[in-house]
């Protein structure tokens, strides 16, 4: 079994996994020589500008990403691929951020329910 099989779902073609991150890993500026990572201008992207979705928590200080990069006006094309989630890996262990504390897509369905992620009904 491969590092990254629990995060594929054959039914979308495509790899789907999470992980919950300080909220301020969304001001890191992406690094340089990653596709998608550059503006228009030639500048280097902030985290904010290049994942594809996240959600925060409600207290602000955290937030379950998606590790998807958007291709343009946060949408992407193409299927997120096992080379995509190795630069993940690469990356993230770097922020400290391992590849083990990553979310399947039914664990990021349960973490948002939580009451980190979700508020009360009153």
């Amino acid at each position: 079994m491969g590092a990254y099989d629990k995060f594929y779902v054959p039914k979308l073609g495509s790899y789907y996994a999470f992980a919950e991150v300080p909220i301020s890993m969304l001001d890191t500026v992406v690094p340089d020589g990653i596709k998608w990572s550059q503006r228009d201008d030639g500048s280097q992207k902030i985290a904010r500008e290049f994942l594809l979705y996240w959600r925060e928590s409600l207290d602000g200080t955290k937030c379950a990403a998606l590790l998807a990069a958007s291709e343009k006006n946060q949408s992407r094309d193409k299927p997120v691929t096992e080379e995509d989630l190795a630069l993940w890996e690469s990356v993230l262990t770097d922020l400290g951020v391992p590849l083990s504390s990553w979310l399947t897509a039914e664990e990021y369905k349960e973490l948002i329910t939580t009451a980190d992620y979700t508020s009360p009904l009153p």
